[in-house]
């Protein structure tokens, strides 16, 4: 049967022990193979058709047994914690708080500040699961941080959330169910709470930077959280939802649904138009230059109209109006909006309803569409955006009082008088975060994980017979080795399946290093598996390649095969996963 060691650090360790804590590794683990290994004739052609939930689940690392709903099994479980590790860290090396908040809120507190009647809350009587924690980690700092000398204080956890997600789709990318960290500030005044917010956002930019992410801080709508201040952190990737926009020049960053941009002076030939309706049922007649996307946000910044989303659009609202506009004699208004590119000389569309031109109010020159690749940027007026695509796995806010004043959450300053709290959260999706890594790095052979995350590091390979003391003796030198360093490796001594398919299996899982030991013995080969994001080794492979006799040859499919001396093969190893 298959068989998954993992070894942990323990340099004192001796070899008879060593080979009892195998034995009993290897009973602990007897039951999670039928988890961790793939199925053995899973082929790369029939994997290439697999989306990316559904090779996570045929390689052992989730299961879901409903839309929306995630099992962690033992390779995912693992994976999930080395995100989680990362977080960890550098929350507490900043000295943020860790809590542990219970899973159910009472309805009390979301009265206070009028988010209980959401759609979005699992409700169970007068409980709901927790979808995020502003209420009730403001009530709890409350009780326990009453004097200014206590700030700020930054808590934060790492834990289930529960959204009752409609359309759950993605695999971990939108779940009804999902792992989160959440942070909140709390501090004495606006100046220090954005002090906060800078450091908090700084925290990001670390932990991101260690996952090895292609990352951007994107000027953000605060939306239903709230606040007026906010950054989106998107992983940029095709795979993306997200549309964010980056300066080439100032390198200002912001979601296109937060970035203006500086048009082209003059009109353009032709018009598209959109059709909205006010609370009245008169007629919102939006005119944009064809080829761009409407932003109904900015619309709805100009302060111009109310309009009536819940009314309908397009062919709908053209129908109420027209039946409103004809009981009405023709003395319904319409409202028509025109974008600064929108004007004389340009054709728009005919209006497919009665109407009368005296009932008709005109608002020009506005800035309603989104920005997109090429436009100018409007920070710097000089230079072009460039488009891309992202996932939002994280996002920070300054919240101000929005919270802490509906639950009269305070503190005693200085001067002995009693003040609202200044806020901030701060949110990551770490589940979405593992499931967007799997999406974008994986290729035709499988998965490849970062070496930071990924759950094993190396899997040791055994060529040909080891039945002699030599070559068990040197096994066990590098293997100690290995532990030292606190190097995550597996040993795939299974017996079921042949060498290749052991080779395959680990590539399949995407464990970055392939260690094969035995066919040329004292020297092994170092398959790569994962991805460089830096090529540092070659300093090293320069200035020992001929000691080590270490060789860097290219396999088949383009990547990297190193061949080193077993007893220099712990320092390459090394080497190569600070690289990946």
């Amino acid at each position: 049967m298959t068989m998954l060691t993992m070894y942990q650090v323990n340099s004192k360790i001796v070899n008879a022990a060593a080979k009892l804590a195998k034995l009993k590794t290897k009973r602990d683990l007897s039951t999670l193979n039928v988890f961790s290994h793939p199925p053995p004739n899973l082929s790369l052609k029939q994997l290439a058709k697999l989306t990316t939930p559904e090779l996570l689940i045929k390689l052992g690392f989730i299961s879901q047994p409903n839309a929306g709903l995630t099992h962690w099994l033992p390779l995912g479980k693992e994976t999930l914690e080395n995100v989680g590790n990362i977080i960890h860290k550098h929350h507490k090396d900043s000295g943020c708080v860790e809590v542990s908040l219970s899973s159910l809120s009472h309805s009390s507190l979301w009265d206070k500040t009028n988010r209980w009647n959401n759609n979005e809350l699992f409700k169970i009587g007068e409980y709901c699961l927790a979808a995020t924690a502003e209420e009730e980690i403001t009530s709890l700092t409350n009780q326990h941080v009453n004097s200014y000398k206590k700030l700020p204080f930054i808590v934060y956890q790492l834990t289930r959330k529960y959204r009752n997600e409609k359309r759950s789709r993605g695999g971990l990318l939108r779940g009804r169910e999902f792992i989160m960290k959440d942070a909140y500030s709390f501090d004495s005044n606006k100046e220090n709470a954005l002090l906060s917010f800078e450091k908090m956002n700084e925290i990001y930019s670390k932990i991101f930077t260690d996952l090895r992410l292609p990352f951007v801080k994107a000027n953000a709508d605060s939306g239903d959280i709230g606040g007026d201040l906010s950054y989106e952190w998107h992983i940029i990737s095709d795979v993306g939802e997200d549309t964010v926009v980056e300066c080439q020049e100032c390198n200002v960053c912001g979601n296109v649904e937060r970035v203006h941009s500086l048009k082209e002076e003059g009109f353009v030939d032709e018009s598209d138009v959109s059709y909205y309706l006010n609370e009245n049922k008169e007629l919102i007649c939006i005119y944009y230059p064809k080829g761009r996307k409407l932003s109904l946000k900015f619309v709805k910044e100009e302060d111009l109209v109310e309009i009536d989303e819940k009314m309908g659009d397009g062919l709908k609202a053209l129908e109420i109006f027209d039946k409103a506009n004809k009981e009405n004699d023709n003395l319904m208004t319409i409202y028509r909006l025109c974008d600064v590119n929108v004007g004389p000389g340009t054709k728009m569309p005919d209006l497919p309803v009665s109407f009368s031109k005296n009932h008709m109010i005109t608002f020009q020159e506005l800035d309603i569409t989104e920005s997109q690749d090429g436009d100018i940027c409007s920070n710097c007026k000089t230079g072009k955006l460039k488009e891309m695509k992202g996932v939002e796995v994280g996002h920070t806010f300054y919240l101000g009082k929005k919270y802490s004043e509906p639950l009269d959450a305070t503190f005693i300053d200085k001067d002995g008088e009693k003040k609202i709290f200044e806020m901030g959260c701060y949110g990551i999706g770490v589940s979405r975060t593992v499931g967007v890594i799997a999406e974008i790095l994986r290729d035709e052979q499988g998965l490849r994980w970062p070496a930071t995350i990924a759950p094993l590091q190396v899997s040791l390979i055994k060529s040909g017979q080891f039945n002699g003391d030599f070559e068990n003796d040197i096994f066990n030198k590098l293997t100690n080795k290995l532990k030292n360093k606190n190097i995550k490796f597996e040993v795939d001594d299974s017996e079921d399946i042949s060498f290749g398919k052991k080779l395959s299996k680990s590539k399949m899982i995407g464990i970055p290093l392939q260690v094969i030991i035995g066919k040329l013995l004292p020297l092994v080969e170092i398959e790569i598996r994962g991805v460089y994001f830096s090529e540092t080794f070659k300093e090293l492979h320069e200035a020992k390649k001929g000691e080590w006799n270490w060789k860097i040859e290219k396999m088949k499919n383009g990547e990297d095969k190193h061949i080193v001396d077993i007893q220099y093969a712990d320092q390459v190893i090394e080497a190569l996963l600070k690289d990946m």
